[in-house]
C-alpha cells in the first residue's frame, strides 16, 4: 500500500511540476509574442491598406489563408473598399497572442488583432489574424468594417 501511495504522490508531484513550468514559460513567452505579433501587424497592415495591395495580402499570408484568397473573392472585396476612400491615418492595432496545446498539431500559436485606420470616407476597422509558423508571423484572416459598407 505504501508503494502504490508513492508512486501517486510522485505521479502527482511530476503533474504539478509540469503545470508549473508549463505556466512559467507561458508567462515568460506570452510578453514576447505579444510584442513581435503587434509590431508585425502595424508594421505590415498599413503596407496592405495604404493602396489595397493584394499581392502584398497574398505575399504575408499563411498558405491556408492564401488557398482561399481568389481573384474572384477580390474583385467583389475591392469595390467596398473602395466605398472608403484614400488612406488618410493608421491609428495603431490592439490585440493580443494566444498559445493552445492541441494533440494533433501540438503547440500552435496565433494571434488576433484589431487595427484603426481613417480614409478619406470614414474609419475602419480591420480584424487580423495571425499564425506563428517557423519563427515567422503569418496573416491567416483580414476582414474589414466600416459604417461606410452600411449605406450600400
Amino acid at each position: 500500500m505504501k508503494k502504490v501511495i508513492l508512486t501517486l504522490s510522485i505521479i502527482i508531484f511530476m503533474l504539478i511540476a509540469l503545470i508549473v513550468a508549463h505556466v512559467g514559460c507561458m508567462a515568460i513567452e506570452g510578453p514576447r509574442l505579444d510584442a513581435s505579433s503587434k509590431a508585425y501587424v502595424d508594421a505590415n497592415v498599413p503596407a496592405i491598406i495604404s493602396t489595397w495591395s493584394w499581392s502584398e495580402l497574398r505575399k504575408l499570408a499563411s498558405s491556408e489563408f492564401r488557398e482561399t484568397l481568389n481573384d474572384d473573392q477580390m474583385n467583389l472585396f475591392l469595390p467596398k473598399l473602395k466605398q472608403l476612400g484614400s488612406f488618410q491615418k493608421y491609428d495603431g492595432s490592439t490585440g493580443q497572442s494566444y498559445i493552445s496545446l492541441t494533440i494533433k498539431n501540438g503547440k500552435v500559436i496565433t494571434a488576433h488583432y484589431t487595427a484603426s485606420a481613417i480614409f478619406q470616407n470614414g474609419p475602419a476597422e480591420i480584424h487580423i489574424g495571425l499564425i506563428l509558423k517557423n519563427g515567422q508571423w503569418e496573416i491567416n484572416s483580414f476582414d474589414v468594417k466600416s459604417p461606410n459598407f452600411l449605406n450600400n
